[in-house]
Parts: structure tokens; sequence; C-alpha cells
């Protein structure tokens, strides 16, 4: 394929991917804020539906990402492992609660690190007490696996092609 072609599409693609990630947000945004305002009730009948659906929305933008990178280029070896580090990647902004304390962190009004977060699951379903503390350190975790993932994809490559070429000058 062209890969003037390539790099337009993917370009198209990461711009609707990130126009996604804002438009979930927002709807966040307009829920937990807004909607509050004019007499929204929480209820865990509403809310576990709503929850739902937003993981697979946010799911689906990190296939859509990691796919669109792995098929919209000459797929290699690396461009596997990155594209698999990318769904990664956007999985922990979600699953591992980063999004949540970005909002926080947007808002200015970051709770104290005694405060309980309720809506967490590991609170609802599992009983843990979940506080602001104990998601900081999740998130602490989940961004260490990032960026672990990230630095081996950049170094195992970078050592087999010096292994590589040191092989093509010996023989």
């Amino acid at each position: 394929m062209n890969k003037t072609y390539n790099r337009f599409w993917f370009i198209v693609l990461l711009e609707l991917i990130i126009l996604d990630l804002f438009a979930t947000t927002f709807i966040d945004i307009v829920v937990h804020n807004i909607l509050y305002r004019y007499g929204l009730q929480f209820s865990y009948e509403w809310a576990d539906m709503y929850w739902f659906w937003i993981a697979i929305l946010r799911l689906t933008i990190a296939c859509i990402a990691a796919v669109s990178f792995y098929f919209l280029r000459d797929p290699s070896e690396r461009d596997k492992q990155v594209s698999i580090a990318i769904f990664i990647t956007l999985v922990s902004l979600y699953f591992g609660f980063i999004l949540d304390s970005l909002f926080f962190v947007i808002i200015g009004a970051f709770p104290p690190l005694d405060s309980i977060w309720w809506w967490n699951p590991f609170y609802r379903f599992f009983g843990i007490r979940w506080t602001t503390l104990e998601n900081l350190i999740y998130n602490f975790i989940w961004i260490s696996i990032d960026i672990i993932i990230w630095v081996y994809i950049k170094y195992r490559f970078d050592i087999l092609e010096k292994i590589r070429s040191v092989r093509k000058r010996n023989y």
C-alpha cells in the first residue's frame, strides 16, 4: 500500500480516537455534573448499565487504535508489539482509574487521601475499602506497567538491530 495513503488514514483514525475519548469523557461530565444539577438521582440500577457501556466504548476505542496502527503500516514484529502496547496503555487509562484521577486534577478538586471512592468496583463488588490513596497507588502501578512495556519495546528492538548488524559484519 502507498505510505502516504496509510499515513493519511492513520492520522484520520488517530483524530477520531482522540475525539471519541473526549466524547466519552464529556458524556461522563454531563452525567456526573450537569444532570445532577437538574435532579438526577443516583441509582446503581442505571449506573451499572451506564458504566458497562462506557467501558465497552473505551475498550472499542483501544481496539480500534491498536488494530489501525498495526494494519495501516507494513506490519512487522515491532508494529505488532507497539499495537499491543497502545491497547494496554489505553485500557490502563480506564481500568487503571487514571481517567478518574485526571478528572479530579482537571477540575482542581482532588478528594482527600482518606475519601472513599464508592463508585470503584473494588469497593462495590469486592468490599475493599478504596480511598484516594489506594487509587493513587493503583494509578502508579498501571503507569509503571505502561512505562515498562514501552521501554521494553523500544530497547528490545534497538538491541536486536545492533546484534543483527554485528552478525552481518562478522559474516
